[in-house]
């Protein structure tokens, strides 16, 4: 099996996955990515380059709808029921609370470019269980 970057015209071989493992590694003595990439010895190849600066440039992210009911129990302002999480790291991670389920369908049009923009809205943090039901009904918002 092969595996080939498109964007970067080059085949991922073990050879250049090895040095981008060595590049990284290297990291943790230079401490500074830019001196390390900048001032490479020649000993990596340029694919190696390449695929470690594709990967480098890839932006990181993470979108996930969830129905938490039993974390959410009795922290409804901290953990909503229904909410999104948000770039799931240890350098940082976010939740968007929602108040109604989230069809699959609704997910895919948040993402599309080709669908008109979702807004958030500011209401009162703490929804009552009474009105949570009612898909958003006797909301009032927050001042």
């Amino acid at each position: 099996m092969k595996i080939y970057s498109t964007e970067k015209n080059v085949e991922v071989t073990n050879q250049v996955i090895s040095e981008c493992i060595g590049i990284i590694s290297s990291l943790a003595t230079n401490g500074n990515f830019i001196d390390a990439w900048m001032n490479d010895d020649g000993s990596n190849t340029q694919a190696s380059l390449d695929i470690l600066e594709l990967l480098l440039h890839t932006e990181p992210s993470y979108l996930r709808y969830d129905y938490d009911p039993i974390t959410a129990k009795g922290k409804e302002a901290r953990h909503p029921v229904h909410h999104l999480d948000i770039n799931m790291s240890r350098k940082g991670k976010y939740k968007l609370g929602l108040y109604e389920h989230l069809s699959p369908k609704d997910f895919v049009d948040i993402v599309s470019e080709d669908k008109d923009c979702h807004f958030l809205s500011k209401y009162v943090a703490c929804i009552p269980k009474r009105t949570q039901k009612k898909k958003g009904r006797n909301l009032k918002k927050k001042r």
